[in-house]
């Protein structure tokens, strides 16, 4: 009995701190959006869902190895030590996937090219130091949470209304990218709070730290009621349905319970499990619910 449960938790921290689970949740989302605004999903969505689930799994992973490299003084924090278990088949990994979202992407259409370039070096300069003396995008002061959410959003919802834009009102696209945005940013709340003495030493302002952690959690709050209003004009715009609707806004006020509950002191699994599986939940009953 106790061999099954170590297995079972070793599985699921391969899961979490290999970071499969953010990597799923990205081509979820992106597949959902493409039914969302299609109503239906070929050969062709799928692979660009898998693109964007490979590229989300490279640079995740891409990202712990870097800030090992620039922040050695975090070496003895959990989200390292629990990686490095898995250090062998996850580089394999990430290296397979990076050279895979190279040759697909070389197999798109010039336009999807174009804009994937643009997303791909805010993506890359989050992650590495392109600003000189170890400094990446994320170390500017306020910019990482708001970077996270447009680049999750430009993925997710960007790229599949540039594959059925022609049949999608632009309003409607702005609308919902904003909301997906707003989503995404109450997500990097309790992130940001759990990072707080992180961010402190390391002189990364954030907001938690600006404002306080209350305050923080308001806005993240105040993002998703931003965000249910936009389902709302959504639904009177038929790209949701009803039924969708109501999942839309029941995810999101519990979404809100959950950064209402956020503190520095919840461990991994609420934060890589709960609060990352949140977005795998909104794809998959976005998929789900047509």
């Amino acid at each position: 009995m106790l061999k099954i449960k170590t297995f079972l938790i070793k599985s699921i921290d391969f899961l979490i701190y290999g970071n499969f689970l953010i990597a799923v949740s990205a081509a979820v989302s992106t597949l959902s959006t493409v039914v969302l605004l299609s109503g239906f999903a070929d050969g062709n969505d799928v692979a660009l869902a898998f693109f964007i689930g490979s590229a989300t799994f490279f640079l995740y992973n891409l990202h712990k190895p870097v800030t090992y490299f620039l922040r050695k003084q975090f070496i003895h924090n959990q989200r390292f030590t629990k990686t490095k278990v898995f250090q062998i088949p996850l580089s394999i990994l990430t290296i397979l996937s990076g050279i895979y979202c190279v040759f697909f992407f070389f197999s798109l259409p010039s336009t999807l090219q174009f804009f994937l370039v643009g997303i791909a070096f805010l993506s890359l300069g989050y992650v590495l130091p392109i600003l000189g003396k170890g400094r990446r995008l994320r170390d500017v002061a306020y910019i990482k949470i708001f970077l996270i959410a447009l680049v999750w959003a430009a993925m997710t919802v960007g790229l599949p209304y540039l594959i059925v834009k022609n049949t999608v009102n632009p309003m409607c696209f702005w609308q919902l990218f904003i909301e997906r945005s707003c989503f995404i940013f109450a997500l990097c709340i309790p992130f940001d709070i759990r990072d707080m003495d992180w961010d402190r030493q390391t002189n990364v302002k954030t907001i938690p730290l600006s404002i306080g952690v209350k305050n923080a959690k308001i806005w993240g709050i105040s993002a998703l009621t931003l965000a249910i209003l936009l389902v709302f004009l959504l639904k009177d715009a038929t790209i949701y349905t009803f039924s969708q609707f109501l999942i839309q806004s029941s995810l999101y006020v519990l979404t809100m319970f959950i950064v209402s509950i956020t503190n520095s002191k919840r461990s991994d699994y609420f934060f890589y499990g709960l609060i990352d599986g949140l977005i795998f939940v909104q794809g998959l009953l976005l998929f789900l619910v047509f």
